[in-house]
């Protein structure tokens, strides 16, 4: 893109002439644009009724990207434009109520002013599980209290090193849920029996329904999380107050 001098030369019958042009090249390409994906993110907090979802975009141009258009649908309504940080941002942190469906899609402009089609996400949904449903299984001494600070007024803790928490689930994105605070310990988080991080859930300062690991996957699977209590000296306690997950339907 841009503008290009030229020099046309001929010759004929022993005379040689010249012309001089400009080639201007303009972009006349729309941009490439990849439709939104939502996954769970660690340390955010639930809501009352809703969970915290990251959704992010992006597209490609040579001239670059100037803006996007974000929309969401919500149950299959109409489609609502979403407000975003900057005319250029790629990414949105929002708020979504559990058990409604939602689905994005997203156009782009770029530097020359074309602007792409719309690209569409899959339709998800946010869903919560309890500590205390009988699809989570527990392995070892667990301890269930009553608290207002748990997600369902609710949860489970073990102190031994061993005790173990596990739930089958079929979705795109998962989320443990739990309590950090001064007294709280370690645990080892296993996916699919590959031990996938330890999340220690100390923290001087007291958090209630936290999101304290998250995992994505690119469509709906059936996988297992397994929580397993490190028995950490002197903050040995581990909780499990709820299961948060994105479905794709």
């Amino acid at each position: 893109m841009g503008s290009y001098p030229l020099t046309i030369t001929g010759t004929s019958n022993g005379l040689t002439r010249k012309a001089t042009a400009t080639l201007v090249v303009s972009d006349g390409i729309v941009p490439t644009t990849k439709a939104p994906t939502s996954r769970l993110f660690s340390l955010a907090t639930l809501g009352s009724g809703t969970m915290p979802v990251r959704s992010a975009w992006s597209a490609t141009d040579p001239s670059g990207i100037a803006k996007y258009v974000l929309q969401r649908q919500v149950n299959g309504g109409s489609w609502g434009t979403v407000s975003l940080s900057s005319a250029a941002a790629t990414s949105l942190k929002e708020s979504l109520t559990l058990g409604a469906t939602y689905r994005y899609r997203v156009k782009s402009t770029d530097g020359a002013g074309n602007t792409s089609g719309y690209a569409y996400s899959p339709t998800f949904k946010p869903t919560l599980t309890q500590q205390s449903s009988s699809s989570v299984s527990y392995s070892g001494t667990w301890t269930s209290a009553s608290t207002t600070y748990a997600s369902g007024g609710s949860l489970k803790y073990a102190a031994a090193k061993g005790a173990s928490a596990s739930w089958t689930f079929t979705g795109s994105s998962i989320g443990w849920v739990a309590y950090r605070g001064p007294n709280r310990g370690s645990a080892d988080v296993y996916i699919d029996g590959v031990l996938k991080a330890t999340v220690d859930l100390y923290s001087a300062a007291s958090y209630a329904k936290q999101i304290v690991y998250a995992a994505t996957w690119g469509s709906n699977g059936t996988h297992t999380i397994k929580i397993v209590c490190r028995g950490t000296s002197g903050h040995p306690r581990v909780d499990v107050d709820a299961f948060v997950r994105l479905v794709q339907t």
